[in-house]
């Protein structure tokens, strides 16, 4: 279990990371860029738990 936690961790963290980021933004531009890596970190996290995702 650990194992699979820590990697859970690291799937999870750079999203985490710009999340943060995000909220201490103040520049619009740079907040535009966050965003968009935001979703590229997010997107990567959907992709890893496809396999594991339940049918709708």
């Amino acid at each position: 279990m650990r194992d699979e936690l820590r990697w859970l961790a690291s799937e999870l963290g750079d999203a985490r990371n710009i999340d943060v980021i995000i909220k201490r933004a103040s520049d619009e531009g740079f907040s535009s860029r966050l965003q968009a890596a935001r979703n590229d970190a997010y997107g990567g996290v959907d992709a890893a738990f496809l396999p594991c995702a339940p049918a709708r």
